[in-house]
């Protein structure tokens, strides 16, 4: 597994990565790939707004799929209001 980063620390890039030509566990078929080398099965990009994570846009080199999952940002309006107890 790698990281990358942007200048303010914050990670923008993860790539998970499987060494090819070997028998993978549980019957799984071999990798793809030069023996001995180093292939990416996912890899994952941030989408940030400010220090929020807007959205992760993941590929998956091994099965051939693409997902992304956005997230959402906005104020606790129990915070904002002072109501901070659980209502039963």
């Amino acid at each position: 597994m790698s990281n990358r980063y942007d200048y303010m620390k914050r990670r923008v890039t993860k790539t998970v990565t499987a060494l090819a030509g070997y028998e993978p566990p549980a019957g799984n078929p071999p990798i793809p790939g030069k023996a001995g080398e180093w292939m990416p099965l996912r890899t994952t990009q941030f989408v940030r707004d400010g220090w929020n994570i807007a959205a992760e846009i993941t590929v998956d080199n091994s099965a051939g799929t693409t997902n992304i999952t956005r997230y959402a940002w906005g104020l606790d309006l129990g915070v904002a209001s002072g109501r901070h107890e659980v209502q039963r």
